[in-house]
């Protein structure tokens, strides 16, 4: 159910849009019309980083197995638009999704569009970048 509330074209702003195809390029969709959004396609948020809304079954399948609940606090670390963080906070509502980006610009972006997505805003966090200033230790 998140996923067919949750519209991409709330977080990947206005199209047309950029969609990443092998080995390494960027072609736009036809128009601005939503519905090449909803496709299983890698979209480009900032291609020239190629960094890209990730690809729909792929997040489909990890959100699966992470198995969030109602009532259970999220973490989204390196969330780029918030789309998915956005389907992650409607699976948990009412309590609340973090996310976590490494660049301002798209912090801001995320803020803007949660604030504008009502049952969002009242569970949708966004954190601004942060970069740990020893490295992070992993752990087995």
């Amino acid at each position: 159910m998140a996923f067919a509330t949750v519209r991409r074209e709330d977080y990947l702003g206005p199209g047309p849009w950029q969609f990443f195809r092998w080995p390494n390029t960027y072609v736009p969709s036809p128009d601005a019309d939503p519905v090449y959004l909803y496709t299983n396609d890698l979209i480009g948020i900032a291609p020239e980083r190629q960094l890209n809304n990730g690809q729909p079954s792929l997040h489909a399948a990890l959100i699966a197995k992470a198995m969030p609940r109602e009532g259970e606090h999220v973490v989204h670390v390196g969330t780029g638009a918030g789309y998915y963080t956005a389907i992650l906070a409607h699976l948990v509502v009412p309590r609340a999704a973090s996310r976590v980006s490494s660049s301002k610009r798209i912090s801001r972006r995320v803020r803007e569009r949660a604030s504008q997505v009502s049952r969002m805003s009242r569970s949708f966090t966004v954190t601004e970048p942060w970069f740990p200033s020893q490295p992070l230790t992993s752990f087995t």
